[in-house]
């Protein structure tokens, strides 16, 4: 579904207000989806890097317009570069330190949602780098489009095919367990004495047990029940 909505965001990008009204609809379903594997994983990946992402391009904003603003020889693409780098390297040490000192997260788990946040930008300048350069109105939905397509491909479909597997996983894991533990139940209970009925003519003997002194079946076996 989402990914319907991003080719219809596509076909649709120039014609007001259903852009936006695609562009609402795939936002929530992305925003729902994600919000709700928070409940079957413990994986703050996919939050990560939409935090890292959010903070960079505010951020690349207003390192671009002060560089703009300067009088340099800088072109349009060194000034994209050198403002998107800077705030993503920014994102990237208060992620670390937010997830370090406050969710405790896994070291390997803020590394890869550094690393891939760093590949969605590179493949975002690469995608969309001449019109983020030209900044003209008419390109927002264009560039908006792009971001959400690779944010699907690199991100939404790994992690749903991960989600998926984690899931049946433990269907798999648990249909054996299943079945030793019946196992083990249906061997207990034969091992188990069973109750009869003592007054019936065929009944077998009832054992006496003296107290203080060990019990012969026990015995036969090789184990002793001493009965204070």
């Amino acid at each position: 579904m989402n990914f319907t909505c991003i080719l219809a965001l596509r076909g649709f990008k120039d014609r007001y207000p259903f852009n936006y009204l695609l562009l609402a609809l795939t936002t929530v379903m992305s925003g729902t989806f994600w919000g709700l594997t928070r409940g079957l994983t413990d994986f703050t990946f996919h939050f990560q890097i939409l935090a890292i992402l959010a903070f960079t391009m505010c951020g690349a904003a207003v390192i671009s317009s002060i560089l703009a603003d300067l009088e340099t020889k800088m072109t349009g693409s060194r000034i994209l570069v050198a403002s998107v780098m800077p705030a993503w390297l920014v994102a990237s040490v208060i992620n670390a330190i937010l997830t370090e000192m406050i969710f405790r997260l896994k070291v390997m788990e803020v590394v890869g949602a550094i690393g891939f946040s760093l590949l969605l930008i590179c493949i975002l300048l690469v995608d969309v780098g001449k019109l983020l350069v030209r900044c003209r109105p008419d390109d927002f939905m264009s560039v908006i489009v792009a971001m959400n397509s690779t944010l699907m491909v690199v991100v939404s479909i790994p992690f749903f095919f991960l989600t998926f597997c984690f899931l049946h996983s433990g269907e798999v894991f648990l249909e054996p367990l299943g079945i030793y533990q019946a196992l083990i139940e249906r061997v207990a209970s034969e091992q188990q004495p069973r109750i009869t009925d003592y007054d019936a003519p065929n009944a077998a003997p009832v054992p006496i047990v003296v107290v203080g002194q060990e019990c012969p079946a026990f015995a036969q076996g090789g184990l002793t029940l001493a009965i204070p």
